[in-house]
């Protein structure tokens, strides 16, 4: 036990900002690249404070040492506990992790600015690196705390919980130094730094002047970026990581490509000579580049073309500018009609990919309170380890393997991965039902594990960082929202960010009561999707449900006072509606394709049931109408986008 060790302290230390520099990102690469970075330090630090002897409680760490892959896994703090060790070793401990971090992160940065200056001779090295030193200092944001404990020490929970009380305080003391007021044009990711750019450049013209030639030399900056040396470095430290063989892959697949997945898939398997030839044709311009697929339908040493080039809208001289100043107005038609002749193919004319995919952020309810309940250090380790496989193994198979969908960040049980409109449902569900069901049988003595999940389903060429940020509200909603969820957390929000600006969000819980059980919510949204996407159902049920009670709700989305108590008027009129929209041909067919009940009576009652199993997600949501309505219409939105 350790009660019985001599010199026992526990080492907390963490490492920051971690919202902020993951999610300023124009690109999905600048996500990856934001949140990889932060994992990989994180991995110097544990590798540095391990090698003082120290053994690692949290994250799971190994002999021989963290392993990195192209994910993202290490959570931004780690535990060890320090034995034998006085106060200046532990001091000297800290002082040396530290070190090795700044001296990673300085190291990644300085590659950046020496490709960078490599490539553009209107700046030299020195001053680029003048800048980001400038720019970077005191940009980390690192603290650690150490908590020595008697000899007679025996409650691990109460030594643990009181740790975490401490490094709370010591975040809370910030220092503060003077900073330089910031130059002429900010930049345009993070929005608080100054611009690269030429000392002798003194006007925005000219230094917005200057990014667009870099943008015209090298496809890894659009034609809208001037970044600060801090993002710029982000932006190319994939280079880094390839080149010092820390990761393999060194490019993530763009918005555009998660969204065309679906359709890519389905011409790779069932139309391939006519993308081949597509593709080809593509190639020869030099569009397949830098071209990502995700890891489903990835296959080894194969070039592709991003699916941003499988929307036609995209083929105008203005898109091409920002990518390949040297092709031609020919050029573009004839890639225009390359794209055309694929899309005439039978079984494809009807086809189009959806420009909408969707980023899903979820994260462990309370865990903080879970981890204060672990019993001893030995359990604190298999709890880090169970967390770490279910990152590394089970997320990596749902999300890359089962599903069109990738990883960028997965820290155990705090999740963001980019993934298609077809399969969200399906990863949402899977990923909660698996996290719950390992956690609750691994510890049962603590139980009562669950997850909120925030998601953003959004056009591909809307601004990544609003994507991110409106996940993030909505996990939020999804934790906090006591007045439509009743009690909050073990939920789910959805927002979904039109291009056209109709907005629509909703709330609910991952299970609702029906008759004395607890029912899964998604698996009948998936239905409901379904139903309408084989026109078993129209639509149009839900939008005369909307019209017909709009001017009956208060500014809460409730019935009016005066209507409150007929709750079942509304369960009466969402029935009939429901069953106004059915087209019976194609209700039978889809039930039978089910092997459920095809005849008219039991359909009508195969359909009732259903409508009932609907409103009980909407009793659950405290008959909060508006919000249920808005439900069935981001699933509305799913179905409507959804390819298979």
């Amino acid at each position: 036990m350790f009660s019985d060790r001599l010199g026992y302290t526990l080492f907390l230390y963490t490492i920051g900002p971690v919202q902020s520099f993951i999610a300023t990102a124009r690109k999905t690469q600048d996500l990856w690249a934001g949140s990889f970075l932060l994992s990989y330090l994180v991995h110097i630090g544990l590798e540095c404070a391990a090698k003082s002897g120290g053994r690692v409680i949290f994250p799971y760490y190994t002999s021989s040492g963290s392993t990195l892959t192209e994910q993202a896994t290490l959570p931004n703090r780690f535990l060890l506990v320090l034995t034998d060790k006085t106060e200046e070793d532990i001091k000297q401990i800290g002082y040396d992790t530290t070190e090795a971090i700044n001296n990673a992160f300085i190291n990644i940065m300085a590659y950046g600015c020496k490709q960078f200056s490599d490539m553009v001779s209107d700046i030299n090295n020195q001053e680029l690196l003048g800048l980001f030193q400038r720019q970077s200092r005191d940009f980390l944001e690192t603290y650690w705390v150490a908590l020595p404990l008697p000899k007679t020490a025996s409650d691990y929970k109460v030594h643990y919980s009181a740790i975490e009380s401490a490094l709370t305080g010591r975040k809370n003391l910030k220092l503060f130094g003077q900073t330089k007021p910031e130059g002429l044009l900010k930049c345009s990711m993070c929005g608080e730094r100054e611009a690269v750019h030429p000392g002798a450049m003194n006007t925005i013209g000219q230094i917005k002047e200057f990014w667009k030639k870099i943008s015209k030399k090298d496809h890894r900056f659009g034609s809208g970026d001037y970044l600060c040396a801090i993002c710029m470095g982000k932006r190319l430290a994939a280079d880094y990581f390839k080149e010092f063989n820390i990761v393999v892959q060194n490019r993530f697949p763009s918005t555009g490509e998660v969204a065309a997945s679906p359709y890519k898939e389905m011409l790779l398997r069932d139309h391939g000579e006519a993308y081949k030839s597509f593709e080809e044709n593509a190639q020869k311009k030099k569009l397949g580049l830098d071209g990502c697929m995700l890891p489903k339908i990835r296959k080894n040493g194969v070039q592709t073309v991003d699916g941003h080039w499988l929307f036609e809208d995209n083929y105008t001289k203005r898109e091409f500018q920002g990518y390949r100043e040297d092709l031609t107005q020919e050029d573009i038609y004839e890639l225009t009609k390359a794209l055309r002749r694929l899309r005439t193919q039978e079984g494809i004319k009807n086809i189009r990919p959806s420009p909408y995919y969707a980023i899903l952020i979820m994260d462990g309810d309370k865990m903080g309170e879970r981890l204060s309940q672990v019993n001893s250090e030995e359990e604190h380790t298999e709890f880090s380890n169970i967390l770490a496989n279910f990152a590394a193994q089970e997320t990596k198979k749902i999300v890359e393997q089962d599903h069109l969908g990738k990883i960028v960040y997965s820290g155990g049980d705090d999740l963001l991965v980019l993934v298609s409109i077809d399969c969200l449902l399906d990863v949402m569900e899977k990923l909660r039902t698996t996290f719950t069901t390992i956690m609750n049988n691994k510890f049962p003595h603590i139980g009562g594990f669950s997850t909120s999940c925030g998601v953003c389903i959004s056009h591909y060429k809307n601004p990544l960082s609003i994507t991110i940020q409106k996940a993030r509200d909505m996990e939020k909603m999804a934790k906090q929202n006591e007045d439509i969820l009743l009690v909050a957390r073990n939920a789910f929000g959805i927002e979904v960010l039109s291009h056209s600006g109709n907005n629509k969000r909703a709330v609910a819980r991952w299970e609702r009561p029906i008759n004395d059980s607890t029912i899964p919510l998604i698996p009948d949204l998936n239905q409901l999707k379904d139903l309408i996407r084989e026109k078993a159902l129209s639509n149009k049920f839900i939008y005369v449900m909307k019209r017909e009670f709009d001017t009956l709700l208060d500014r809460d989305g409730c019935l009016i006072s005066g209507l409150a108590n007929y709750t079942g008027l509304v369960s009466k009129e969402f029935a009939r509606l429901m069953w106004r929209a059915v087209d019976q041909k194609h209700l039978k067919e889809y039930l039978e394709k089910r092997s459920a009940p095809g005849a008219t009576p039991e359909a009508k009652y195969a359909l009732e049931h259903f409508a009932e199993r609907l409103l009980s997600a909407y009793k659950d949501m405290n008959y909060n109408l508006q919000n249920f309505v808005s439900l069935l219409e981001i699933v509305n939105v799913i179905s409507r986008e959804a390819i298979s």
